[in-house]
């Protein structure tokens, strides 16, 4: 069991290092679209993974693609059957990415049950597109 202090500390690694967010994948071998909730943090330094791994699960993995002059670049993924507790549990302590975790908790509220209706697609792919765009790069534009 984690403390209020960890959680504290798990928002503001997502905050600061991380990213909520679903990714739409394809698979061509079924033809099937499949959405992929993802919370990530990312960092340099493996303690950091580590101490993350220690208190909430996960896996870590390394980013490099064999560029051998900058610095290792390492991932904690959350598993996707934690997101929901943990990000209910984070929610309260998030400042810069709490639209993006309700929004994320949105999602799996309206998983019910394997069978998606063409109108629960619908509403997968509207918040996927909002995420995304919660996510994209750029200047940052004043919410009221």
């Amino acid at each position: 069991m984690t403390t209020e202090i960890e959680r504290a500390q798990l928002a503001t690694w997502i905050d600061g290092e991380g990213y909520i967010g679903i990714l739409r994948n394809h698979d061509k071998r079924y033809n099937k679209t499949y959405f992929n909730p993802r919370v990530a943090v990312y960092n340099t330094d493996p303690r950091a993974m580590d101490w993350l791994q220690a208190r909430w699960g996960g896996v870590i993995t390394s980013l490099r693609k064999g560029d051998t002059k900058s610095k290792e670049v390492f991932m904690w993924l959350l598993p996707a059957a934690d997101i929901p507790a943990t990000l209910t549990h984070i929610l309260p302590y998030l400042v810069l990415k709490r639209e993006q975790a309700q929004g994320l908790l949105d999602f799996y509220a309206g998983i019910t049950e394997r069978a998606v209706s063409p109108a629960e697609w619908e509403r997968r792919s509207d918040l996927q597109l909002l995420l995304l765009s919660l996510n994209r790069r750029g200047p940052i534009c004043a919410t009221a």
